[in-house]
């Protein structure tokens, strides 16, 4: 948690001409004023939302509570208008939850603060905004992604803090088990083709992309990503930002990138038949292509992309492999302690052939984790290699359950299945498992090699 006397120091906001240094505490202002319907409530009563944002007592608001998510470890600040006011709120690993409600009024002057500090138009308060504004905290430099829409009571903004550390992962940064890592390494460094990630939002496919790319990143390579946004910047890598409204699309950009003589090539996402033709053409002609889709697990990819009008020959020669991925919860260190499975748990433990539940955990809650049990977040995935029985199976368009099985056979192992083994590793629970991963049969061998 942030200090006790957090609310009334400041760090420097950095919104281009907008960028202002600390200001001097008010001597009237007390930071509970701020959360007890006093203090900058009823100070700023009557005056213009544009002049009272750029007085001290809201810079410093805006101050803590960014202060306050990014001590928490937060991935976004949601401020979110009601019937009531605002409502502040935080999601932690995943899990939204609410922070404080600034007093009546004060809601509409946040936004507007955020809006003078991302550059937009302050006045247009019918159409939404899209933004960035950068910020220093404890020696650091912290970027935020701004988003800002008109809804019923209000406007609504949801700040995405990104984490700098992402954009120089690699790949042992991703929690893998040896053997994954060896899979991913071959993967990664093959001379041509195609690799897809797949996830839903908020599942980590940025971090594997990014960490794949920095292994990748040498002086003989040239890499070009096109992406919407641009969310970190990596040295040494041309990085295209997709912008719709000039006509700056995916597929236009991946037109242009092929004339730049890239060795790899990253697309943020293949979401129209235009842009998954011209990516798998790029790996036919020579180029190592990575992309993402949003589909369920693994397997289900390939037919994604036959659905888009590729042929199932094409994609056959060129997909390389793909990977699904989510984000697990991992237990706090210091309230973990032993637990029992509960009825519903051990049943499913039990179709999958598991006897031994000596090893599973659960999080008490300490004030390390804020009570919650759990402390940061670790990426499971399920990677499906494309050569021999299943490129023929692609090649014969057969459906997502015969690739499913076929993967399988071939060892490779479900998001559950790598879920349960990280449960049975005390790292994280059955709870969190259940809560991210699909129901689907298990394989008692598959989750006794995740184990190990």
């Amino acid at each position: 948690m942030c200090p006790d006397d957090y609310f009334d120091q400041g760090f420097q906001l950095d919104g281009g001409e907008n960028a202002q240094k600390p200001e001097e505490k008010d001597p009237n202002l007390d930071r509970a004023g701020f959360f007890d319907g006093g203090g900058a409530a009823d100070a700023g009563a009557g005056t213009d939302i544009t002049v009272r944002a750029q007085q001290p007592e809201t810079t410093r608001l805006l101050n803590y509570l960014l202060g306050q998510a990014i001590e928490l470890e937060a991935s976004d600040v949601h401020i979110q208008p009601d019937s009531d006011g605002y409502l502040v709120r935080f999601r932690i690993d995943g899990v939204l939850g609410d922070f404080q409600r600034p007093p009546k009024g004060m809601g509409p002057v946040l936004i507007a603060r955020i809006k003078v500090l991302s550059d937009m138009n302050i006045a247009e308060r019918r159409l939404p905004q899209d933004g960035r504004l950068e910020l220093h905290h404890q020696g650091k430099d912290v970027e935020i992604r701004v988003s800002i829409i008109p809804a019923v009571f209000g406007e609504s903004a949801v700040l995405r803090i990104l984490s700098t550390g992402i954009a120089e992962h690699k790949l042992e940064h991703l929690g893998l088990t040896p053997k994954s890592a060896q899979q991913f390494h071959d993967l990664f460094r093959s001379p041509h083709g195609m690799i897809l990630v797949t996830g839903p939002t908020g599942s980590g496919k940025t971090t594997t992309l990014y960490a794949a790319i920095n292994d990748l990143n040498q002086m003989n390579r040239k890499i070009i990503t096109t992406e919407e946004p641009v969310e970190y910047d990596i040295k040494g890598i041309i990085q295209v930002e997709i912008n719709p409204i000039v006509g700056l699309t995916f597929a236009t950009s991946l037109r242009s990138i092929l004339r730049q003589d890239p060795d790899i090539i990253l697309i943020g996402e293949i979401r129209d038949p235009e842009t998954a033709r011209i990516a798998i053409q790029a790996g036919l002609t020579g180029h190592l292509v990575f992309g993402t889709v949003h589909t369920r697990d693994a397997s289900s990819a390939i037919p994604r992309l036959v659905n888009m009008g590729i042929e199932p020959y094409l994609v056959a020669d060129t997909i390389l492999g793909v990977i699904a991925q989510r984000l697990v919860r991992k237990l706090c260190t210091k309230c973990k302690e032993p637990t029992t499975p509960s009825v519903y748990e051990a049943k499913i433990l039990e179709s999958a052939g598991i006897e031994d539940t000596s090893t599973l955990c659960r999080g008490k809650g300490c004030e390390a984790c804020g009570g919650h049990g759990y402390r940061g977040r670790q990426a499971i995935f399920e990677l499906m290699i494309c050569d021999g029985e299943i490129r023929d199976l692609i090649h014969n368009n057969s459906s997502p359950i015969t690739l499913r099985n076929a993967a399988r056979a071939a060892g490779t192992r479900s998001l559950r299945e790598e879920g349960i083994a990280m449960a049975l590793r005390g790292e994280t629970t059955l709870d969190e498992i259940l809560r991210i991963t699909i129901d689907e049969r298990m394989d008692p061998a598959a989750l006794a090699e995740a184990g190990d």
